[in-house]
């Protein structure tokens, strides 16, 4: 059985990260503090713009059966801003 970190337990020290980069950061930090390896932040940040690609594809290939058009445009939606947003397609040149 694991034990719970007691930094998880004691919320009056819990803050929610106000970014996506400040996530990673995060992430990356608390990776590190447990041992593991965690990559540059350079490198995570590309990993992540990159990932959208797989969101766009999966969301185009949705069956009708599966989502309502509507939660398909939607989420395909967001997937394509993000990508401009993180500038995704410069990642492929």
């Amino acid at each position: 059985m694991h034990e719970i970190p007691t930094d998880l337990v004691n919320r009056e020290h819990f803050r929610l990260p106000t970014s996506f980069s400040e996530l990673t950061a995060e992430s990356l930090t608390r990776m590190h503090e447990h041992g593991g390896h965690p990559p540059s932040f350079d490198v995570a940040w590309q990993g992540y713009a990159a990932g959208q690609l797989y969101g766009v594809f999966s969301w185009v290939n949705t069956y009708l059966e599966m989502q309502p058009l509507k939660t398909i445009y939607t989420l395909l939606s967001r997937h394509l801003d993000a990508m401009a947003d993180l500038e995704t397609l410069d990642l492929l040149v």
